[in-house]
């Protein structure tokens, strides 16, 4: 059961089409998270950082990893959701693992401060959650009107999500494409990364939109045919 899902169903989130870089720690903890049940225990882990970065892979790639142990678990993203009063959470609570996407997005937004102040408490009353948000800021930068919930979100773990290198960004794109069936050369990659935006989101949904083209016109990816699909 999903919430919400605000990505291409042709667009895999999994732990193998993320480049760790720096994260090697990160992307440790949520494999752990993701398989590891730890009976009555609650766990929480905050990660932040700014867009682009990969957060939304991440807890889509911890919540499939978790299906495939058998692991209840729910993804949310909070952006998507301001529009629906707080008790739609209720709808997750049966689950063990909880990843929930931009929650900064509900600073500001009383009733959806207080709404998840209260089901993290419930959470822990019921024991054996494992509670993963996501956050485009630090809880302290996050202008939460609710010191309550500030603090809820700083019980567990905090990360905070690393860039890639220029490297690992071609590295990167590279695996994307080859999990697509296309080839891309180095050359091709390198005008990619100097005239598009090079943040993750863009790369992913370039890559998206290079690969539907690339179907329709059965043509490879040159960097004449890159610089008239994505009008660089």
């Amino acid at each position: 059961m999903q919430l919400v899902l605000p990505v291409s169903p042709l667009t895999e989130r999994r732990f193998e089409t993320f480049i760790m870089g720096d994260n090697a720690h990160l992307v440790s903890s949520l494999k752990e998270l993701a398989t590891i049940h730890k009976g009555i225990n609650n766990q929480m882990l905050f990660i932040h950082g700014s867009h682009g970065l990969g957060k939304t892979h991440l807890l889509l790639a911890t919540c499939a990893l978790a299906e495939k142990h058998k692991i209840s678990n729910q993804y949310i993203d909070f952006a998507e959701l301001l529009n629906f009063p707080p008790e739609v959470l209720e709808m997750a609570i049966s689950c063990n693992l909880i990843c929930m996407d931009n929650v900064d997005a509900i600073a500001g937004h009383r009733n959806w401060e207080v709404g998840v102040f209260d089901f993290i408490n419930k959470c822990r009353e019921l024991g054996n959650k494992t509670l993963i948000f996501s956050s485009s800021t630090s809880v302290a930068s996050s202008q939460f009107s609710l010191p309550d919930l500030a603090s809820r979100l700083t019980w567990g773990t905090t990360f905070m999500v690393q860039e890639l290198s220029e490297p690992e960004k071609a590295k990167t794109v590279k695996l994307l494409v080859k999990n697509k069936g296309l080839e891309i050369s180095d050359d091709v990659v390198n005008y990619l990364l100097k005239r598009h935006a090079r943040d993750m989101n863009s790369l992913v949904d370039a890559i998206e939109q290079l690969d539907k083209a690339s179907l329709q016109d059965q043509r490879k990816l040159t960097i004449p045919f890159v610089k008239q699909t994505l009008s660089l």
